[in-house]
Order: structure tokens, then C-alpha cells, then sequence
């Protein structure tokens, strides 16, 4: 059966791409050179959020992230995409469908990722940390995604892994579908997201594509 959805707006960390291992590292080392070591689960909970340093005890926001860029640049370069993403990318691509990317990462770090993986010219639309002025669980970022793609809220669903995703497509008005793969348990609790209203739950794109029917 053919899907509803004609936009489909993706985040990246942690959901097309397996960045999250890097960036919990990341953020871990550059915590404890503030003489911070928050659990993998408090790093889960902050990761995409601006405020982080702030709520870890850190007030040197700008610092953190300046050091926390800089180590996690190069660790990049090797970061690959989740099993199946680019070929449902690619089949959504072929099939006329809008894509859009919408992440809260920077724009030099996200290029590195999309370059890497080959990605480049695959988006109609790619938003970053630079483009909005709030971040998720904001809408701003999606609503600023579906004007750029001309899109009918209605007939447009996001694809996230966190809270802040399914939140800032609650805020917008749009569909979500939640992004849960085995390796995700243990830092994010299931019956937290799924209370958070995701039109659906899937643990690979192998699966994602089968309900998008693409």
C-alpha cells in the first residue's frame, strides 16, 4: 500500500548515521577535563541539546562545545550510516518523494558525515545547528524544513531516534516515527518515547522501508 507520506525529514545523529558512540565519547572527555563525569545515561539524555554544558555543572558552554567539535571532527570521518538507510533514501529519492535533513549539529561537522557517506546532493532540503534559532524539542527547525520544501504538514512525517525529535514533531504538527535499533536500549528507555506519540516504532530501515511502502 502506498504511503500517506510525500516529505519525509530525517535526523542524522544517531538515526541515519552511528555517530552516537562518538559523540558520548566525545562528550565524556571533554566533561572530565571540567572535572565532570556524567553517566552514559545523563549524556543521553543531553545529546543534541545546546544546554548540555549547563546542565552538567560546566558554565564554559562555549568552550565545551569548541573542544568537543574539534575532537570529534576527525572521529567522524569514519562514521558509517545504519544498515539500509542509504537505500531507503535512495528509494525514496527514485519514487519522487521529498527528503530533507534537519539536525542540530553543525553545518561543518554534518558536511564531514555527508561526504563521507556519500550524500552530499541526495536532500532537497538540509537545516543545521546554524539555521535555527531553537533547537529541538523546538519546532522551529521542521516547520523551517517545510517551508523550504512546500510541504503539506499532513502529509509529512519525521524520522528521529530521541525524545527531542518526537517532541519538536508533536510542536510542528506532523507525524513521527521513532528510530529504535538494538543498541539504542541502553540509553534510551522505550516506554518513555513510545508515550511520546510516534505513529510508529522500528528498530531498522530494512523495516522502515517495508512501512513506507518504498
Amino acid at each position: 500500500m502506498e504511503t500517506k507520506y510525500q516529505f519525509f525529514l530525517f535526523d542524522w545523529d544517531g538515526c541515519l548515521a552511528r555517530t552516537l558512540p562518538v559523540w558520548m565519547q566525545v562528550f565524556r572527555e571533554v566533561s572530565s577535563e571540567y572535572g565532570k563525569h556524567p553517566s552514559d545515561q545523563e549524556l543521553a539524555a543531553h545529546l543534541g541539546d545546546w544546554e548540555m554544558p549547563r546542565d552538567l555543572g560546566i558554565t564554559d558552554t562555549e568552550g565545551f562545545f569548541k573542544k568537543s567539535i574539534a575532537l570529534a571532527r576527525p572521529r567522524l570521518l569514519e562514521v558509517e550510516l545504519y544498515d539500509g538507510a542509504l537505500e531507503l533514501l535512495k528509494a525514496l529519492k527514485a519514487s519522487g518523494h521529498k527528503i530533507a535533513l534537519l539536525s542540530s549539529s553543525v553545518r561543518s561537522v554534518l558536511e564531514t558525515g555527508l561526504a563521507h557517506n556519500g550524500l552530499t546532493d541526495i536532500f532537497d532540503v538540509v537545516l543545521a545547528a546554524e539555521d535555527v534559532t531553537e533547537h529541538k524539542p523546538h519546532p522551529e527547525v521542521i516547520l523551517k524544513g517545510l517551508a523550504a520544501l512546500d510541504a503539506d504538514p499532513h502529509r509529512a512525517v519525521m524520522i528521529g531516534d530521541s525524545d527531542k525529535d518526537l517532541l519538536a514533531a508533536r510542536n510542528a504538527g506532523v507525524d513521527s516515527v521513532l528510530f529504535y535499533p538494538p543498541e539504542h536500549k541502553i540509553l534510551y528507555d522505550l516506554g518513555q518515547l513510545r508515550a511520546l506519540g510516534p505513529a510508529h516504532v522500528v528498530g531498522s530501515f530494512a523495516e522502515l522501508q517495508r512501512f513506507f511502502g518504498v
